[in-house]
């Protein structure tokens, strides 16, 4: 929801040239650029790392993923396979 603006919160208030506003008693003001109150800095992403299943070939997104996938039927399976036709 939106506020409504506050020259006390914003800033201070100067006479402009144009029409931007009026008072009461009319005179105009406009509020000078002045930075947010609560900006915050840019977030930084964060560098994925990737884990790569090259027996099954897919990619895993986190570390609980891979544990799950490498205690998994089809890995399991495809690990024996692996195994038993290199001997």
């Amino acid at each position: 929801m939106k506020r409504p603006l506050s020259p006390v919160e914003d800033g201070p208030l100067t006479e402009p040239t144009g029409h931007e506003g009026a008072s009461s008693d009319g005179v105009e003001f406009t509020r000078q650029d002045a930075p947010p109150v609560n900006s915050r800095p840019k977030r930084e992403r964060k560098h994925r790392s990737y884990t790569l299943c090259e027996v099954c070939n897919i990619q895993l997104n986190s570390a609980a993923q891979a544990q799950i996938h490498y205690n998994g039927k089809t890995h399991q399976k495809r690990l024996k396979h692996i195994n038993n036709s290199s001997t």
